[in-house]
């Protein structure tokens, strides 16, 4: 029996399953045509993980990359964790300047980068010293590379640190889709029982096949990738997202793919795409969505098509865990992100400090095993965001009578018009139901009558035409006439973060500079 002041050790999942299963395909990586067997990429980590000992990198050093999904992220992560570094995703859709934010929070000691960002990268060096940080350059379209000239020359890597559960192993900076950007501190154990979480609920398995192809720099996709491996399966890799190619992909039976996670927008991208009517989705058992308001006319589409998406609910600092729709519970609780995954537990607040009743709104707080311990360098986060052991989410939601939970929107979201609380993930649930639009966001701006009204950014169909009244017509009878939008401005695109989520500080900002003219 342990003892209670035990340091429990960190299981090396690719060592094991390097021995047990060794010819096992553990990544395909479509962008390379390549295939790595469990012993192929235990044997890759391992001499990545000399060279970065070679060259000083310590436990708990940062380790940072900026590419493409790639199996390269995959080798990185499991090196640095072998070593007891902390590995630290970088967005690549950030600009130089976001980049050199986070690098001087974080301070990394080596950095990889894809040649495709050597620009964006070559901009944040500016700020420093020559031969300051140190960069690995690879190309992840090839094996040319000086990334490949160390996985080929260093020799095998003899662990003499150990390292345990509560010991950090990933350094995730939120989208900051309100301001900058937080460090968010990953533990192991996070990893660990977000992974066997999964393994519980059948979203991983040893035979399953999942496909990568959101952000890897994202924990919604390292928290599909991390199970999956967890349980000895086969993990492949899409450089990035395209529908069509998703959509082919699904429809390869050599590759046999199970098991995805997508945001809404990649759904409704690849809903709108002229090949989906061609595609076989037979062997796709577990698909996930999330990261943000799933609209129900996009999930009863998808269920006309025999693929069932099974909303979820978590975050960065959750490692994407939260709660979970079960398969059988769809269609009778579509609009549902599930009850909570099994090591967690989840309560409704309201503004007043009490918890919230049945059926009643406030904020979701979590606590359990994969919920972070905190916040890098940023002590006023880490004050204001935890109720003693609980999470303060910043989302709104509310629990049914079968302890289902619901999610209204981010509190922020969430605007005040002659009194009335308004939700706009609730109105742009209903606006998606037109067969003008192709997308919408919805955020609240000044009134000098109401307070705040609806603004409506609107990407519609070519060949439509829609204006705000045409829309006041279609909410008639569906929604109080206070969540209404006021306004309606057309837009080419919705600005979305790396995850996929609406950037809604954006509308608004664009809206305070007088870039849109509210008539």
């Amino acid at each position: 029996m342990l003892a209670n002041n035990k340091k429990i050790p960190v299981t090396d999942w690719l060592k094991r399953y390097g021995l047990l299963n060794p010819e096992k395909p553990a990544l395909i990586d479509l962008s390379t045509n390549s295939t790595l067997s469990f012993n192929s990429l235990d044997k890759r980590v391992d001499t990545l993980s000399n060279y970065l000992v070679s060259n000083g990198v310590n436990k708990g050093d940062r380790i940072a990359f900026l590419c493409f999904n790639s199996s390269v992220i995959i080798e990185i992560i499991f090196a640095c964790w072998r070593i007891g570094a902390i590995c630290l995703p970088i967005n690549y859709r950030l600009t130089a300047s976001e980049v050199l934010y986070i690098v001087n929070d974080s301070e990394p000691k080596v950095v990889f980068v894809d040649r495709e960002f050597d620009g964006l990268w070559n901009e944040v060096l500016k700020d420093f010293d020559e031969n300051q940080l140190k960069t690995i350059s690879f190309n992840s379209l090839t094996k040319q590379s000086d990334y490949e000239d160390i996985v080929q020359s260093y020799s095998s890597f003899k662990n003499l640190n150990e390292t345990f559960l509560d010991d950090q192993c990933l350094l995730m900076y939120s989208s900051g889709t309100t301001g900058k950007p937080k460090g968010v501190i990953i533990t192991h154990k996070m990893v660990h029982f977000g992974s066997v979480g999964a393994l519980l609920l059948g979203v991983s398995h040893y035979d399953r096949v999942a496909l990568a192809n959101m952000p890897m720099f994202h924990i919604g996709c390292l928290a599909l990738c991390f199970p999956i491996l967890f349980a000895g399966a086969t993990l492949v890799i899409m450089r990035s997202f395209d529908p069509e190619k998703t959509l082919k992909a699904i429809d390869t039976p050599s590759l046999g793919i199970t098991t995805m996670f997508g945001v809404p927008a990649a759904f409704n991208a690849m809903k709108n795409t002229p090949i989906v009517d061609s595609i076989d989705f037979s062997k796709l058992e577990t698909v996930i969505t999330g990261a943000e308001a799933v609209p129900i006319s996009l999930v009863k589409w998808w269920i006309n098509k025999g693929v069932i998406l099974q909303e979820a609910w978590g975050m960065t600092e959750t490692t994407a865990s939260g709660c979970l729709l079960s398969k059988e519970n769809i269609p009778f609780k579509v609009g549902s992100a599930g009850k909570p995954m099994i090591f967690n537990e989840i309560r409704i607040v309201k503004t007043d400090g009490t918890i919230a009743k049945t059926g009643d709104l406030g904020e979701i707080q979590i606590r359990g095993a994969t919920v972070t311990p905190g916040y890098w360098n940023n002590k006023n986060a880490n004050e204001t965001s935890f109720d003693g052991e609980w999470f303060k989410t910043g989302d709104i939601g509310k629990i049914d009578d079968q302890q289902f939970i619901y999610i209204k929107d981010r509190i922020k979201d969430m605007y005040i018009s002659g009194g009335e609380n308004v939700y706009p993930a609730e109105v742009e649930d209903e606006l998606n139901k037109m067969s003008e639009i192709i997308e919408v966001a919805i955020i609240g701006v000044s009134d000098e009558k109401w307070g705040e009204v609806g603004c409506a950014f609107v990407k519609i169909k070519e060949g439509s035409v829609l204006n705000v009244e045409k829309i006041w017509g279609f909410l008639e009878g569906k929604l109080a006439k206070f969540k209404w939008p006021v306004y309606m401005i057309e837009v080419a695109e919705l600005p979305r973060g790396g995850t996929g989520k609406v950037l809604k500080f954006e509308l608004k900002n664009n809206i305070l500079a007088h870039k849109f003219n509210l008539k």
